[in-house]
């Protein structure tokens, strides 16, 4: 079963197993984040709702407590306020690694990505037909984060998105096993402006 079709299934069967045993217990409890479903705490957020706790903040958070490894694989990215937080999780001795889509790093991402290679952040795009569409991060090989949600102004201030954020070992591991797999696969991806940044691998 695919990895990300895997992860929804757990995410919707604890939803279901959470709601059900409230529903059995009559008692009526609001679903404050962050939950926990399955003894992986679960986090989430919803844009064009509570400002003080919109994917941008959840996203920046977590970035600023990441102390290792970053890995991003994000499919828009464009100047917001969590690109310096990547930038900074770098110069703290962060290793950061971003996948984003070929089309889009030529276009409407172009000068976040060119930021970001500036400063000696890796950055890969796809080589393969269709769009790298992927929204995702893994903090420290213990924490995800996935949704509909790019890294654009639009997203958050325009549309409605979401992102979950889940602890738990076992799925990073799994999540950062496939992310390995695409940044280590030469054909279908490759370095962004041609491998200049092989220097900074």
């Amino acid at each position: 079963m695919d990895l990300f079709v895997w992860v929804g299934s757990v995410l919707a069967a604890g939803a279901t197993t959470y709601m059900v045993s409230n529903f059995q217990q009559g008692k009526k409890k609001s679903l404050k984040s962050p939950n926990v479903i399955r003894e992986k705490e679960i986090d989430y957020s919803f844009t064009r709702s509570d400002k003080y706790q919109s994917p941008q903040l959840k996203i920046s958070g977590l970035i600023d407590q990441t102390k290792e490894t970053l890995d991003i694989a994000i499919f828009l990215i464009t100047k917001t306020k969590i690109i310096p937080r990547i930038i900074q999780a770098k110069k703290r001795g962060v290793d950061v690694r971003v996948i984003t889509d070929r089309g889009q790093s030529t276009q409407y991402s172009k000068k976040a990505i060119d930021n970001l290679v500036d400063d000696g952040i890796p950055v890969k795009v796809n080589n393969h037909q269709g769009n790298m569409h992927l929204k995702l991060m893994i903090a420290d090989n213990k924490v995800v984060c996935s949704g509909s949600y790019n890294f654009t102004k639009s997203a958050e201030e325009k549309n409605d998105e979401m992102i979950v954020i889940i602890k738990s070992k076992e799925i990073a591991n799994e999540w950062t096993r496939r992310y390995d797999q695409m940044w280590n696969d030469e054909i279908n991806f490759s370095y962004y402006k041609n491998n200049e940044l092989q220097k900074h691998a």
